[in-house]
């Protein structure tokens, strides 16, 4: 997802840009306070279409979040199924920059063709912190990384 600003774009203004180049509205960044918090978006990809042609789609999702610490409490809740802890990897990035990068698996039945979820969860926040964290980027990575069997 991406949020474009409100300035002149290539001689558009951003509502402009956005309703005439399908460009979704801006949603982010998301202020985490404590409570639930979910942003919605489209998938065009046909997994299952690509499953019954042989090839394995491998899907993660990726969380930019600003200001985050490893003692903010945050679970993520993708098309109403909690994300495991225990599967997510975390990488923060401090050198001129104050974010974290933190990806999930998501299995391919989760994923919706068309309109999808996630949420972000805010259990306890770092009471050391000033500021709250937000979320500042969201990326859904679809690989394919097998060729269709060819026909004998």
């Amino acid at each position: 997802m991406e949020s474009i600003p409100h300035e002149r774009l290539e001689g558009e203004a951003g509502k402009t840009h956005r309703e005439f180049r399908a460009v979704d509205a801006i949603a982010l960044p998301l202020t985490l306070s404590p409570g639930r918090h979910g942003v919605d978006f489209g998938v065009a990809d046909d997994l299952k279409a690509a499953v019954s042609k042989g090839v394995t789609p491998r899907v993660t999702l990726r969380l930019k979040l600003t200001n985050f610490t490893p003692h903010d409490d945050i679970d993520a809740v993708f098309n109403r199924q909690l994300l495991p802890r225990s599967s997510r990897s975390e990488r923060a990035v401090f050198i001129m920059n104050d974010f974290s990068w933190i990806n999930y698996p998501i299995p391919i039945q989760a994923l919706q063709h068309g309109m999808n979820r996630v949420e972000l969860i805010v259990n306890k926040l770092n009471p050391q912190m000033s500021v709250q964290p937000l979320l500042s980027g969201v990326e859904l990575l679809i690989e394919f990384d097998k060729e269709p069997a060819s026909a004998a």
